[in-house]
């Protein structure tokens, strides 16, 4: 269950985020053009969502890597497994870098403009 649970979180954080149904706080940007409101999310994730995608990929490798070797088993039941959790780390950060690349990419959509 538990390893079901990790590939779907791994996963789902990125459907979510192409669906943009993520909490959000439209305080401010309420205001703002569609066209506005699409570049502070593209400078959200050139500047924040794919440097901490890299540092996490950075920074867990070696020991994912290092617990796929060993079969790493669950350290309380002993029940094999507890390697494919970590590599569900590994999973999700991916899939964060390639949707975020996608997002900078993707053209506007037709008539995304606001009329204010």
């Amino acid at each position: 269950g538990q390893i079901m649970f990790a590939l779907y979180i791994a996963s789902s954080i990125t459907k979510a985020t192409r669906h943009h149904a993520h909490l959000k706080c439209d305080l401010f940007s309420a205001r703002l053009s569609n066209r506005m409101r699409a570049l502070i999310g593209k400078a959200g994730i050139l500047f924040g969502l794919l440097p901490w995608a890299g540092f996490v990929l950075w920074a867990s490798l070696p020991l994912v890597a290092r617990s796929f070797a060993q079969q790493e088993r669950f350290a309380e039941t002993g029940n094999a497994g507890y390697f494919i959790i970590k590599g569900a780390l590994v999973l999700m950060a991916c899939l964060i870098v390639l949707q975020s690349l996608l997002d900078l990419t993707a053209p506007a959509a037709a008539g995304d403009e606001r009329q204010d």
